[in-house]
């Protein structure tokens, strides 16, 4: 049997060409998928926000770590706690308490409200000396928002506090810690009497072509009411309004849809709000965008990333060809396996890193310069 050499040229050029045929066939499996989704998915009504309670406590049980006896503050603080508890103390007799600590308390409501006796999780931070809050208890604090109520506890806090970060001994979270005193629900959303609906889309989502699409299937779905206001309506029941007419009974801009309510739910606004956030659309395809978090080397695409004819190689390793001239040897060519588009996709791009086994530091290192070049079509984030 005779014996087979190839020396370190060949088997680069063979390795080369495996991986190229590789490509090939992985980019002739690019299927898209669309994926269903409701108008509440992506679109919340205007005013529904997120509400911030916050409020000062004291924690107790620390072991010699906190802030009293060095801070008269806190001194009059566990003595004002004292006395509520009909324990009068002077802050003099207080001078040696190093085992508690003064702390900001916050907690979040979510933007669907919470009713009275629902509890919620909140986070404490020391606001003066202390040494580290391991061990502590947060003694009963009243959380406030002076948007819903003047100088009205809404919340009660208290509990345990945990830890998360080591490196940050003085901040701490306390797991379902807060206790609603009353209901608590946003100030803003629907107001009796509005003739519209405004939606706001999720901030990630935003875009004009995301509201036109938005736009489009909610007059798609009451465009035939007969009285709504949306249209006359055919004998057949259809809507006599085109289809690309939306525009006079809705209003968008790139972040909103503003909705004319139908005159046949005048009197059940509520009811065709449910009905308008259960609207069936076509997952709207999202913004052109890239996303690198540096801290973990994750790139994430989003959107139909294309990239312009250019030709790529970094640090002796890779050589590709995007679009471009084949003439130049030694270039893996990628092109897009989609014959509607008009320019290969950054996520063709990826796969052909991935096969090429470049490292996470090196592909982001060409997505920078793809976009320092202008040849990244889309919108480059990073954190």
């Amino acid at each position: 049997m005779s014996d087979i050499i190839m020396t370190s040229s060949s088997l680069y050029s063979c390795r080369s060409l495996v991986t190229a045929l590789l490509i090939c066939v992985l980019l002739s499996l690019n299927v898209r998928n669309v994926e269903a989704a409701k108008v509440g998915d992506i679109c919340d009504l205007a005013g529904k926000e997120e509400i911030n309670l916050v409020g000062l406590g004291l924690v107790i049980g620390l072991n010699g770590t906190g802030d009293g006896g060095d801070s008269a503050t806190t001194m009059r603080s566990l003595a004002t706690a004292l006395n509520l508890m009909n324990n009068p103390i002077g802050v003099p007799d207080l001078r040696d308490a190093d085992n508690v600590a003064v702390v900001m308390v916050t907690a979040t409501i979510p933007k669907t409200g919470l009713n009275r006796g629902q509890h919620v999780d909140c986070y404490v931070n020391s606001i003066l000396g202390a040494k580290s809050l391991r061990g502590g208890r947060l003694f009963a604090a009243p959380l406030e928002n002076n948007l819903i109520a003047d100088d009205q506890a809404l919340a009660i806090a208290s509990g345990g506090i945990v830890i998360e970060d080591e490196k940050n001994l003085v901040s701490g979270k306390i797991s379902n810690g807060v206790r609603l005193l009353q209901d608590v629900y946003p100030p803003g959303g629907f107001k009796p009497g509005q003739k519209t609906v405004t939606l706001v889309i999720d901030k990630n989502k935003a875009s004009w072509r995301t509201a036109d699409a938005i736009a489009r299937k909610i007059h798609a779905e009451f465009s035939f009411e007969r009285t709504s206001g949306f249209g006359d309506t055919s004998e057949d029941g259809r809507s006599g309004v085109a289809y690309d007419e939306y525009e006079k009974w809705i209003n968008i801009t790139e972040t909103t849809i503003t909705v004319q309510i139908p005159e046949v739910y005048a009197e059940s606004p509520k009811q065709f709000i449910a009905f308008l956030m259960k609207v069936d659309v076509d997952n709207p395809s999202p913004e052109a965008k890239v996303v690198i978090n540096n801290a973990t080397k994750t790139i994430v695409i989003t959107g139909e990333v294309e990239i312009s004819p250019v030709a790529i190689t970094h640090e002796n390793l890779i050589n590709i060809n995007i679009g471009g001239d084949t003439s130049q040897g030694g270039f893996v060519k990628i092109d897009s396996t989609n014959p509607d588009e008009q320019s290969p996709q950054l996520t063709e791009l990826k796969r052909a890193l991935d096969l090429l086994q470049v490292p996470a530091e090196a592909k982001i290192d060409i997505i920078r310069t793809l976009n320092a070049s202008g040849k990244l079509n889309a919108i480059l984030l990073e954190y």
